[in-house]
């Protein structure tokens, strides 16, 4: 009988190191090893397990014998992917990447890499559509996105040697839901925003409501994003700027956001509130309490299709409309808004860090109170 593996790649532990834990041989005459391989790193990891595994079987069948080698399964490796993932996102981003990729392994039924083909989405978007809360188009296209991550990552770290099947995949058309707002609609939310903070101001039940007019003008005059808002910390504050590193930032990349008067005075009104968060929200509900409060704007300001990401379009749109007349690039706009890659603030030169405080200027001057 000709040997066969019993594993297909290193093993994790909790403490965060790998090793190699493998079966030679049947019945009576099996031997199994079990050591640390000494790293963390997924990639040396694989290296060492290869190397270590071929040692072993040339010592039990022989040198004529070679350990074969076994094609990796998609569910094989997204403990891996994750453990790479988790030193580079945020904690809600990876456990979301790990719970999605467990889904995938259960839609597909834990295929081989080799396996994986365009076809396979279809199977994906059937699982999805069963379960108890459907998956939207636009999900469908997150998870797809996740997967093509997963596969560049897997080809980069040399467990997969075939070509990416995601890239020909289309994504699905998703009607854009979110606008931005005009000056009378901005004005209505600004409103209804002021009017809720004054109302829930004695209500230490409506955590996120009291602090309604504080959201959304950080919202509106940084164009930051919802969940950078809600999770601004005091240390971010920094010297008449926020800078956001990119572990909390949507797209990896650090962000550097000139401080205007009235943001400095709102983040000042909310300093001595909470030693750590500028918003002193509760941390376990806040989501839920700022879906609540999303509802209320709508209601009050009578704009059925609200929503606090609209603010953010809102300010691109008016700083690429208007601030490029003052003097500042586009290159400064997407730095404001972060869609592209800045370095720390003590990289950008005066020069620089100014034509990006007209940017965020000319939010200042359209929003008024």
């Amino acid at each position: 009988m000709s040997p066969r593996p019993r594993r297909s790649g290193p093993r994790l532990w909790e403490n965060g190191y790998y090793y190699i834990d493998e079966v030679i041989g049947f019945g009576e005459s099996a031997r199994r090893f079990r050591q640390s391989l000494g790293t963390k790193d997924p990639k040396y990891a694989h290296r060492l397990w290869e190397r270590e595994r071929a040692r072993q079987w040339s010592i039990f069948y022989g040198e004529d014998v070679k350990a074969p080698t076994t094609p990796a399964r998609f569910g094989d490796l997204i403990e891996p992917f994750v453990a790479h993932e988790r030193d580079v996102r945020k904690a809600k981003t990876w456990k979301t990447f790990e719970q999605r990729l467990g889904r995938v392994r259960d839609a597909w039924k834990n295929p081989l890499l080799a396996e994986v083909s365009p076809a396979s989405v279809r199977a994906l978007e059937d699982h999805l559509s069963s379960l108890p809360r459907a998956r939207s188009k636009a999900t469908v296209n997150h998870y797809v996105g996740l997967v093509k991550t997963f596969f560049n990552w897997a080809i980069e770290r040399g467990y997969f040697a075939g070509t990416n099947p995601m890239r020909s995949v289309k994504p699905h058309v998703v009607a854009q839901k979110r606008r931005g707002y005009t000056d009378a609609e901005l004005s209505r939310i600004l409103g209804a925003a002021g009017r809720i903070s004054a109302e829930s101001k004695n209500n230490a039940s409506c955590n996120a409501a009291r602090y309604a007019e504080e959201i959304v003008q950080l919202l509106a005059l940084t164009g930051m994003r919802l969940g950078e808002v809600l999770e601004l910390r005091w240390q971010n504050v920094q010297g008449g700027v926020l800078s956001i590193s990119r572990t909390e930032t949507k797209q990896q990349r650090d962000k550097v956001i000139p401080i205007t008067a009235r943001v400095g005075a709102t983040i000042e009104n909310l300093r001595g509130r909470d030693p750590e968060y500028v918003l002193p929200l509760d941390r376990a509900h806040k989501r839920i309490e700022v879906r609540e409060l999303m509802h209320r704007i709508r209601e009050m300001a009578q704009i059925p299709d609200f929503c606090f990401h609209g603010l953010r379009h809102t300010a691109a749109e008016i700083m690429v409309s208007e601030a490029l007349g003052r003097g500042a690039g586009l290159r400064d706009v997407m730095a404001v808004l972060g869609h592209s890659r800045i370095e720390t603030t003590l990289r950008y030169d005066h020069s620089a860090l100014a034509r990006m405080r007209l940017a965020a200027q000319a939010l200042e001057d359209r929003i008024k109170p």
